[in-house]
């Protein structure tokens, strides 16, 4: 990992791949069922708490993750006028959106909440939860 900064657009392969993770997390909301009068926001969290509570659920955390991760950063992205950036650092490397000042890391932020299934106190509702402090957030 370097200890350099580096923000840059995402490249052409990347795009198609955040493309892809979109129709996954689409696919994924398709089986789970999504209420047409929710908002995107609502509809992940149902679809995110369906999918927690499966025995044997049918898509995998990583799939849940990149899938449901990326169509909550698509939507964010559209509502706030941001795009798709990568990130890397002396932290690792990631997609990010500069949201309102901020970066966000919306494919990290659901895989840190898949990790909490494992846990005695899972995370749930923080699609809509989200959404909701980013959008009080002051201008920086």
């Amino acid at each position: 990992m370097s200890a350099t900064r580096l923000v840059r657009p995402v490249s052409r392969s990347e795009i198609e791949s955040l493309d892809d993770w979109v129709e996954l997390g689409m696919d994924i909301m398709a089986h789970y069922g999504v209420d047409p009068s929710g908002s995107v926001y609502s509809n992940l969290d149902a679809v995110y708490a369906a999918w927690a509570c499966e025995e044997r659920p049918c898509y995998s955390d990583e799939q849940v993750s990149l899938g449901l991760g990326a169509v909550f950063g698509n939507r964010l992205g559209h509502q706030h006028r941001s795009g798709w950036q990568f990130v890397e650092d002396q932290y690792g490397a990631d997609f990010a959106l500069t949201v309102r000042g901020r970066e966000i890391y919306p494919i990290a932020f659901v895989a840190k909440r898949v990790a909490t299934l494992y846990t005695p106190e899972p995370e749930s509702g923080f699609f809509s939860g989200m959404a909701k402090v980013i959008d009080e957030w002051p201008l920086r």
